[in-house]
């Protein structure tokens, strides 16, 4: 399996240090609640826009999820933020005239008071008393988020990284939300100790959620291009294909995940003779329509059981006292996903296979009335010129007794 560094690259939070270290792509939070990623280099200076710059040294083997003011590109970490009540008052908003005229004071001042705080602006806005609560604690924020110097480091877990990687560029993991990679990990069984196929072309990002799930270390059968080109001789690098190849064809494997623009059922039929009975295929995918395409095919196989399609729905909340409600903005589609089971088809030899399946429901009847009755009842004349030779039951004549019977039947004709 192949992985993409660039998605991959934030993943050091899959790992169990949770401390930020030389080398590591962090997760930047700004007070706008842009998320930003950058590569922490030792005797580097990080630059957040103008949120700031401050030396990395600052930051390395800080612990992630805290809160950090730049002073003079030197980092003062704050105390976590308790989350406060509002009480509500008889202000309303219907009073309030938005304009030029609201904010009195001049961009030179603006920058004065940028310099004495935040809060001394604020009272200057000249409708800030005819708001509601509410609305003060929104326009604090919208202020806090454009002249705060404070930015938070977030660990790079897989929700995380799916999030980031879909609000910067959604196309380059094609599509896939964070709550489409968990349904496909849900629907593909993906557990501990499990072995799995992936086709993944969404730049690593569906195998990192199945290393994740997994909670184990690479066991050396994943190799990136970076990774392969250290290898100092060809024969170790032809030898780690060998060994994968011959884990894949070994088979048995407990799931097939596929996000791929190429033919999923070609993939499908090329893969799917290396997987255990009973196992899950999950296929994503942007559009419904090569999935339906998909799904008639998969339909006409009897190897595979009830695929079906599916397109997840997300809505996000804010949550907070008093303000729970569904945020105003949210994403159309987090792609479709199709899901079937592989299943092994047991062939019978038969000579008409229309007739021998209604031959073998005759057959269950017949064992049923021999269990009521304890009398053993011969099989219909009309059936035994259906019955293959291959086929074996204890209910069914051999070719003599059932030319005896048709025998005596025409005898007492």
């Amino acid at each position: 399996m192949d992985v993409n560094d660039d998605a991959g690259s934030a993943g050091h939070g899959l790992h169990s240090n949770s401390t930020i270290q030389h080398g590591h792509t962090v997760l930047f939070k700004l007070p706008n609640g842009e998320v930003r990623g950058i590569k922490v280099e030792r005797d580097s200076v990080l630059s957040l826009g103008r949120v700031g710059s401050f030396f990395a040294n600052e930051l390395i083997g800080q612990p992630y999820g805290l809160t950090h003011e730049i002073h003079d590109k030197k980092l003062k970490r704050l105390p976590p933020r308790a989350m406060q009540e509002i009480e509500e008052t008889d202000a309303t908003n219907e009073l309030i005239n938005d304009g030029d005229f609201v904010q009195p004071l001049t961009p030179a001042e603006i920058e004065a008071w940028k310099k004495a705080g935040v809060h001394a602006s604020i009272e200057q806005h000249a409708n800030y008393s005819l708001k509601t609560e509410y609305s003060k604690e929104k326009y604090k924020q919208r202020k806090a988020a454009k002249y705060s110097k404070c930015f938070e480091t977030i660990e790079p877990t897989i929700f995380d990284i799916c999030d980031y990687w879909f609000k910067k560029d959604h196309h380059r993991i094609r599509d896939i939300r964070t709550d489409t990679l968990s349904q496909m990990l849900n629907l593909a069984n993906v557990r501990p100790g499990g072995r799995y196929i992936i086709v993944d072309e969404a730049s690593g990002l569906l195998v990192a959620g199945v290393l994740d799930r997994l909670a184990d270390p690479p066991s050396g059968r994943m190799h990136s291009e970076r990774q392969r080109a250290r290898l100092d001789k060809r024969k170790a690098a032809s030898d780690a294909v060998m060994s994968i190849r011959a884990e894949l064809f070994a088979g048995e494997f407990d799931g097939l995940l596929v996000a791929s623009e190429y033919d999923a059922f070609q993939i499908i039929e090329a893969l799917s003779p290396y997987l255990a009975g009973s196992t899950s295929i999950v296929v994503q995918n942007q559009f419904l329509q090569p999935l339906a395409n998909l799904q008639a095919q998969m339909r006409d196989v009897s190897t595979y059981l009830a695929p079906s399609i599916t397109e997840g729905w997300l809505r996000r909340y804010q949550v907070l006292p008093g303000r729970t409600h569904p945020t105003m903005n949210t994403s159309g589609s987090g792609g479709f996903l199709l899901h079937a089971v592989k299943v092994y088809v047991c062939t019978i030899l038969v000579k008409e296979k229309a007739a021998n399946w209604y031959l073998l429901s005759v057959l269950m009847l017949l064992e049923e009335r021999i269990v009521k009755t304890g009398k053993h009842p011969a099989v219909p004349t009309c059936l035994c010129k259906w019955i293959p030779q291959e086929l074996e039951h204890p209910l069914i004549p051999s070719n003599n007794e059932s030319t005896k019977i048709i025998d005596e039947q025409k005898s007492r004709g």
